[in-house]
């Protein structure tokens, strides 16, 4: 997540019309990556920060339309926002809940 942070910072700069295909490409291997842990393990999160990350994915859509008002680029990046938070959400609830996860796993496995 960090690495997406600094990569789409670095990157915002480069634009086609109103599409950044620097940020476009952050995030789209944020959420290859976040796809793969959700694909090896058996947790809850990483299939909600994936869900966030499509969200985000999702938005850079709506760059594509052109809007003359400002409003309009507000609404994109309150978007990406909000999906960074619901990410970021994710991987903290996640690593809170793993000590409760792992003591479970050790209950159900009967040691």
């Amino acid at each position: 997540m960090l690495a997406n942070f600094i990569a789409s910072a670095a990157l915002q700069f480069i634009q086609i019309g109103s599409v950044k295909p620097g940020v476009w490409l952050a995030d789209t291997l944020l959420l290859l990556a976040l796809f793969a842990i959700a694909l090896r393990v058996a947790r809850w999160w990483p299939r909600a920060a994936s869900g966030f990350a499509v969200l985000a994915l999702l938005s850079h859509f709506g760059a594509l339309v052109e809007r003359p008002s400002e409003a309009w680029h507000w609404a994109y990046v309150t978007w990406q926002w909000m999906t960074s938070a619901g990410i970021l959400l994710s991987i903290a609830a996640g690593g809170a809940e793993a000590p409760f996860a792992r003591k479970y796993e050790r209950w159900a496995a009967g040691t």
